[in-house]
């Protein structure tokens, strides 16, 4: 019987404009819910997963390591054609990276380049998208307005700094010095395709300055390739400084090319150094 009832209201609709109403006889959609709605959720912690046909709301929990979310093919099993994806890096310390497959990408539309193949979630932030008939996933909504990171100032500095907003990165690298005071190199890379000019101003201080010294660069930086932020971008790090006195680099940094413009604060603890002393990395987007 219920069955029955079930084909009668379903023809019923589809003689409507196929208009269908969830508790409701106020239909003003193609579907009307009167009430909640409940979607898929999944925990993730493991630092490599596939997103699944099923999935839906997908947040990453792991303060392990870094983790990377893979897109579905969207032409897959009949196709992703409408699918959405709603993710979000829940963890307080780690990256989570979003990747698509070679052949398809990201679309965030504006000055924002079609062709990203990959997308970094920060600790607390969250990527919406949903799939195209074009091999693209549209994102409808996502936060990228700032990233820090602390790490220890070692041989893999350059490697472990590295903070990443979108299409734009910033790292430290260090070269010993055989004097005691090494040098510490404040870096940026835009992921795109084309090479394009950037524009900084860079503000060095420290404990034993009288006065701040700023530096002013313009240069054309190349498409995925570590750039200096200003001339070689260098600070001495000098060890057994007093760790409350600290060597700090502030540099706003504008992509000409795409209009935006990002804030680097570079903070360097450097009493410990010899032990293995510390760096702050902080990058922002400014509006």
């Amino acid at each position: 019987m219920k069955k029955k009832l079930w084909i009668a209201i379903w023809s019923t609709c589809s003689f409507s404009y196929a208009q269908v109403g969830v508790n409701t006889m106020d239909i003003t959609s193609t579907l009307t819910v009167q009430g909640s709605v409940s979607a898929n959720y999944r925990e993730i912690n493991k630092s490599n997963y596939n997103i699944q046909q099923d999935d839906y709301n997908v947040s990453y929990h792991s303060n392990v390591n870094d983790g990377v979310f893979n897109l579905p093919d969207i032409r897959k099993d009949g196709g992703a054609f409408g699918r959405i994806y709603n993710i979000k890096n829940a963890s307080s310390t780690k990256l989570l990276t979003l990747k698509t497959l070679s052949n398809q990408s990201l679309r965030f539309g504006g000055d924002y380049p079609n062709n990203v193949n990959e997308f970094t979630i920060q600790p607390g932030q969250y990527l919406y998208l949903t799939a195209t008939k074009e091999l693209y996933w549209d994102v409808y909504h996502y936060t990228d307005t700032y990233g820090k990171k602390t790490t220890k100032i070692d041989d893999y500095l350059s490697d472990t700094s590295v903070v990443r907003l979108g299409n734009f990165s910033a790292r430290i690298e260090r070269k010993p010095n055989t004097v005691g005071q090494d040098k510490i190199h404040l870096q940026c890379m835009l992921h795109q395709l084309d090479d394009t000019y950037i524009v900084s101003h860079t503000i060095v201080a420290s404990p034993n300055a009288i006065t701040q010294r700023d530096y002013n660069d313009f240069k054309k930086a190349k498409a995925n390739t570590w750039e200096y932020v200003y001339a070689e971008g260098r600070v001495s790090v000098v060890p057994n400084l007093d760790v409350n006195k600290t060597q700090m680099l502030v540099s706003h940094v504008t992509v000409l090319s795409s209009s935006e413009t990002y804030r680097i604060t570079c903070t360097v603890f450097s009493q410990t150094f010899i032990a293995g002393g510390r760096v702050i990395l902080k990058l922002e987007k400014l509006p």
